[in-house]
């Protein structure tokens, strides 16, 4: 009989079973430790040996983002960083200020259009009036 093994990603609903190998381990020879082994080292403070370390891509991801991860930073960056972030902070707000106001001009456009159409369909309302009030006047 076979065994299957429950193996499942973060959403419960794509689960699959994928059959137990009963291959030899791909484990680096000379680098697996037991467990026993691993709590050994642990108690007596000894860094277990690693041959590989693993390398990645996005170690300085965020960097020009964070000034203060430089290696070069100094503390006298501080009130240069201050200065920057407060020029930024004026620019975004008087650009959003700016938005604010393009975007009320663009209603009250909007407003006096409608107003406007509102007017002239009124115009043309009356004057049916008008013409209708005339007509029963002539009629009379």
């Amino acid at each position: 009989m076979k065994k299957y093994t429950r193996i499942s990603g973060y959403k419960t609903k794509k689960t699959r079973f994928e059959k137990i190998s009963k291959k030899p381990s791909e484990a680096i020879p000379d680098q697996s430790l037991s467990i026993r082994q691993l709590i050994d080292a642990q108690k007596r403070g000894l860094v277990p040996p690693i041959q590989h370390t693993g390398s990645y891509e996005m170690e300085t991801f965020g960097e020009e983002l964070n000034p203060l991860r430089k290696q070069n930073f100094d503390l006298s960056d501080i009130d240069t960083l201050k200065q920057r972030n407060q020029d930024l902070n004026t620019y975004v707000t008087k650009k959003q200020l700016e938005a604010d106001k393009q975007a009320q001009i663009e209603k009250n456009e909007q407003l006096i259009k409608d107003y406007e159409a509102k007017k002239a369909e009124e115009e043309k309302r009356l004057e049916k009036v008008k013409e209708v009030n005339k007509n029963r006047i002539e009629d009379y």
